[in-house]
């Protein structure tokens, strides 16, 4: 945690698809589980979860065993496939490693790591969510050029008679393709909402946490920030460094 700079992932199992990425500036339980929610309400409530030993995933392992979906933690191949994917980050590790070396970002300067994530979070998540795309839309050769997303989707019109809720919701509202579910009764699909917003309050200390920042910017520094630079704006290999 150099620069205090985590990025979190998901992954399907069954199709290899990205469910989600995020960088953050931060190791928190609930910041895992907000990534976690996001994609269950874009794929749906997964039939089973895989993860490590880190704290931070507590309020998601909570979550999953509540709505009695089987859960699995430690080492494995699927968790290992979603750690290829943080080469694309390599340009930010060798752009911060020159900014250290240039003597403009000092990593023991509190307000120094809060201008760096201030300029390249967004930065960095925007490029996660282009890898995101493309990764999820590139064909393999062994599933006769499938993209990872068709892969996704013809495993759930596979499941389409299964009662599941996420099947039910996908099939009689033309919503999008979802992962793998968790089995339940109609009856059921309320009390499964509640339980899942009642399991993110759970606080669970966090195996690794990141040092939390004590520098802010004041509004009137992020007022001349903001009208000043755009963060996002000009060609991507600029790396920000005009600002």
């Amino acid at each position: 945690f150099r620069w205090r700079i985590v990025i979190h992932g998901g992954i399907d199992g069954y199709s290899r698809l990205i469910v989600f990425l995020h960088a953050s500036n931060n190791n928190r339980s609930t910041t895992v589980m907000n990534c976690f929610l996001n994609a269950v309400a874009r794929y749906g409530v997964p039939s089973r979860v895989r993860t490590d030993h880190g704290g931070e995933d507590n309020d998601v392992c909570v979550t999953v065993e509540s709505c009695h979906a089987p859960l699995e933690k430690g080492r494995s191949t699927y968790t290992q496939r979603i750690e290829r994917l943080w080469g694309l980050t390599n340009v930010y590790y060798n752009l911060f490693h020159f900014l250290e070396s240039e003597g403009i970002v000092d990593i023991d300067n509190e307000m120094h790591l809060c201008v760096l994530h201030y300029v390249y979070l967004p930065s960095i998540n925007r490029d996660l969510t282009a890898f995101i795309r493309q990764w999820n839309n590139h064909g393999l050769r062994t599933e006769r050029h499938q993209t990872l997303m068709q892969i996704f989707v013809r495993g759930y019109l596979e499941q389409q008679g299964q009662r599941t809720t996420a099947m039910q919701e996908i099939f009689s509202r033309g919503a999008g393709p979802a992962a793998e579910t968790v089995v339940q009764e109609p009856s059921e699909q309320g009390e499964t909402t509640s339980r899942m917003q009642g399991a993110a309050m759970v606080d669970w200390p966090d195996r690794l946490p990141v040092p939390q920042n004590h520098y802010t910017l004041d509004n009137a520094t992020l007022e001349q920030l903001v009208a000043q630079f755009n963060l996002l704006g000009g060609a991507q290999a600029e790396l920000r460094l005009d600002i």
